[in-house]
């Protein structure tokens, strides 16, 4: 009788330990499957990770007072959104779409001297609407009528010459150096710095003469 007592709590303990194992091994194989697809994220991650020889040749573009990195002086979800008063801060000339060429004429100068006085001892920046039209369309796919028009309303506008004007002694010429980058699924270029994130699409033969479309410039996260 003492030993049927003692066999049955070593048959429990027995079953006990069975059950265990089979719960062990069962979880095994789908241990293995969690780590695998992790894997496999990992390995897809890094294959669309920019090389950095491709992100030394995309930082070209990236040159300070290119209109690539004056797109980083506000944050946009979408182009339509690019504050066009940072953008066009030092204005656009008559010669180019070159950044920072800007020649005001003495009319010119006198109209935004009227409008304010104190401007005097300041630079005068122009933007004409040809020039800021022809810069979105080349850079980011859009018109200037296709825009929020933000920021325009800080700047002086002159119909006659159709052209906004700034004023200030300091610049807004930005740079921008690159950290990393990434292609996406559906092809866009996802390039980080320090402080944002921009993103880019390549242009389409015929559709500018420059390589990439600007999609957004968001903060980093």
């Amino acid at each position: 009788m003492k030993m049927k007592k003692h066999l049955f709590p070593l048959l429990a303990a027995l079953l006990c330990m069975v059950m265990l194992m089979g719960c062990t091994a069962h979880a095994g194989p789908e241990s293995n499957k969690l780590t695998e697809a992790e894997s496999n994220k990992l390995t897809e991650a890094e294959s669309n990770k920019l090389t950095e020889a491709e992100l030394q040749e995309l930082q070209e573009l990236f040159a300070p007072g290119s209109w690539y990195a004056q797109a980083c002086t506000s944050y946009y979800e979408a182009a339509e959104a690019v504050n066009l008063r940072r953008l066009f801060y030092d204005g656009i000339g008559y010669a180019g779409l070159i950044y920072g060429q800007c020649y005001v004429t003495d009319r010119e100068r006198d109209w935004v001297l009227e409008q304010k006085p104190a401007a005097e001892n300041y630079g005068i920046f122009r933007a004409p609407r040809a020039a800021m039209d022809d810069v979105l369309r080349q850079y980011f796919d859009i018109s200037l009528d296709d825009t929020r028009k933000m920021g325009l309303d800080n700047l002086l506008y002159w119909e006659e010459a159709d052209a906004w004007y700034a004023t200030h002694t300091d610049t807004g010429l930005n740079t921008v150096t690159l950290t990393g980058g990434e292609r996406t699924d559906d092809g866009l270029l996802k390039l980080y710095y320090s402080g944002g994130c921009i993103t880019l699409r390549p242009t389409q033969d015929g559709q500018s003469p420059q390589p990439y479309f600007i999609v957004s410039n968001q903060p980093e996260s």
